[in-house]
């Protein structure tokens, strides 16, 4: 004897079948051409070299907030909110900033994206930072740490472990930051050598800072090499090598790295630190 499906099951499945089925095309239509196409116009003017003012960068918000957020990839839209705050921040409106960096965090985590949320928290950390608030500052980038581990990322690791020290350090808390850039250094894998060179100067710093001169020299020096012939980086650790031999009253050594500085930082067109060497530099000498 056969068995017999009752029909109320087979209704049963049918409607379930009905609805993954809907729910699949709903997916698949979950992101709109035209609408994608239209944030990636204004991601891309975003990142276009230029003298940004408020009523432009108003202009694009309100164009950022006509966007339905069904329609795109929301890692994308976390990406342009956070562009957005760092160009607001570039005219020195950080309340607005402030704003597209939680909205690009919140985004970031509704996309359940390490690496967007990752980035979007260093700028809140960076935020936070600037203003001097390091409890919110620490909080921040260990969130931003942990994403980073999440991400699986090592040169994001390390800027947060950079981050990290560079806070420690504005705290005046030198062995924290010591060992936060000694995690860093100790990563494997890390692409982006500038975050190497910034982390060992960390660790000069926070020598420098804690008048432990010969320790600052040495770790000073050995970010020097890891810079090679990257002049931006080694052009920063010369001018605080320079810095720890003044310390220690040797101002013949410092006036020799201070001109290192000096002619890299003209050598990138970089004439606010060219000038910046050059007062330090005469200083050598009176």
């Amino acid at each position: 004897m056969k068995a017999t499906i009752p029909v109320s099951r087979i209704k049963t499945t049918l409607l379930v079948l009905f609805t993954l089925t809907l729910s699949c095309n709903t997916a698949e239509k979950s992101t709109e051409p035209a609408t994608v196409a239209k944030l990636e116009e204004l991601k891309s003017s975003l990142g276009i070299s230029a003298m940004y003012d408020m009523y432009w960068l108003d202009s694009v918000s309100a164009e950022l907030k006509k966007i339905p957020a069904e329609e795109v990839p929301l890692a994308m839209l976390s990406e342009a909110n956070r562009d957005l705050g760092w160009r607001y921040c570039d005219i020195k409106a950080f309340g607005p900033a402030t704003i597209y960096f939680i909205e690009a965090k919140e985004l970031a985590e509704l996309a359940n994206d390490p690496f967007h949320l990752t980035e979007a928290t260093l700028a809140l950390g960076w935020m936070f930072h600037r203003f001097q608030a390091s409890d919110l500052a620490f909080q921040y980038y260990n969130e931003a740490l942990k994403a980073s581990y999440a991400a699986e990322n090592p040169n994001l690791k390390a800027r947060a472990y950079h981050e990290l020290a560079k806070t420690s350090l504005h705290a005046n808390q030198y062995e924290q930051a010591r060992k936060y850039a000694n995690y860093g250094l100790q990563l494997g894998n890390v692409t982006n050598k500038s975050w190497i060179i910034q982390l060992q100067n960390d660790i000069g710093l926070s020598y420098l800072n804690d008048k432990k001169y010969e320790e600052a020299r040495v770790a000073f020096i050995k970010a020097i090499e890891f810079a090679g012939d990257d002049l931006y980086a080694a052009g920063y650790v010369y001018g605080n090598l320079a810095i720890t031999h003044m310390a220690e009253g040797d101002f013949n050594a410092a006036a020799k790295n201070l001109k290192r500085d000096f002619d890299i930082s003209l050598q990138l067109a970089d004439y606010p630190s060219a000038a910046s060497s050059a007062i330090d530099l005469a200083d050598c000498f009176t």
